[in-house]
């Protein structure tokens, strides 16, 4: 499967996530997470991702249950640039934001919002080469 489709299978598999719990997350991935700390406001997971496009996921979820981040990082190299996962199939963004101070040349992250849910996909500014997906889901 190209990269391209593959995310998009990704972002709507992980859009169905309606239950905002750790387990539902591990089904949708096929992972385990592991819980690493908590505060009073979010309780926080990690885990190895075996296959596709990431090697690692991050979940943070919030104590009330009305809310989740997911973070999904290390790509597999080579790292598909912007051009070559077709951004567009997702629509407009919402936004586009540069922070040239994250190594190793800065980032450019451009945020998508799909109805409850706001995806963002970062990536290196320069070689514009996949770092992160982040999906949050709110209230």
């Amino acid at each position: 499967m190209d990269p391209s489709q593959e995310l998009d299978k990704l972002i709507r598999l992980l859009a169905t996530a309606s239950e905002l719990e750790a387990r539902r997350f591990e089904q949708l991935l096929g992972v385990s997470f592991k819980p690493t700390t908590e505060n009073r406001w979010w309780r926080f997971f990690s885990a190895e991702v075996d296959d596709g496009l990431f090697s690692h996921a991050e979940l943070r979820l919030h104590q009330d249950g009305d809310r989740a981040l997911l973070h999904l990082s290390t790509p597999r190299l080579p790292a598909p640039t912007d051009a070559q996962l077709q951004l567009e199939r997702l629509g407009e963004p919402a936004s586009v934001e540069v922070n040239p101070d994250l190594p190793p040349e800065g980032v450019l992250t451009y945020v998508f919002c799909l109805e409850t849910l706001q995806v963002s996909l970062q990536f290196t500014r320069r070689a514009r080469e996949l770092q992160a997906l982040i999906l949050q889901w709110a209230a």
